[in-house]
């Protein structure tokens, strides 16, 4: 059991991203851009990335982002697996996830903790069409579990 402790606390690490060099993902911080033919890239201090896989290809729809990636790097690209948006572009971090919209109303289901907030003021109504669509969304904490949305997106 001795030797076992410390396979299992690096294992309940892992969905902290603490345990990411033990995955092989590396974590890269920038700026993203889009080339000539809208492919997105992470701009770097030092390099551009160009960002691989559907999730990595998500991040077209937030040309100026600052965001923080998380994948496989292969070259001058990365094959992404996650994603955090720093700042969309308008000072504010964005809120990833899904639109859920039933009869408690519309919510947000983060995608990367599973987290729900129950969307809250004036843009919301536009919002329920996107029921099942992964969105991003900028706006304010109205209370513990509320966001009152100022700007959003599709990603899907």
């Amino acid at each position: 059991m001795r030797r076992l402790l410390p396979l299992l606390l690096l294992l309940s690490l892992l969905p902290l991203g603490i345990g990411c060099a033990t995955t092989g993902l590396q974590a890269r911080v920038g700026f993203v851009e889009l080339d000539q033919r809208q492919r997105p890239h992470l701009l770097l201090t030092d390099a551009r990335l160009r960002l691989t896989s559907p999730v990595g290809k998500e991040l077209a729809a937030l040309p100026d982002a600052r965001v923080k990636a998380w994948g496989t790097l292969v070259g001058a690209s990365m094959r992404v697996q996650h994603y955090q948006v720093l700042d969309a572009g308008n000072g504010f971090m964005a809120y990833v996830g899904w639109i859920i919209y039933d009869q408690s109303g519309v919510r947000l289901k983060e995608w990367l903790n599973g987290r729900e907030w129950t969307l809250v003021g004036e843009g919301v109504r536009d919002l329920r069409e996107w029921h099942g669509n992964k969105v991003w969304i900028t706006g304010l904490e109205d209370g513990p579990d509320e966001i009152r949305p100022l700007a959003w997106g599709r990603l899907d």
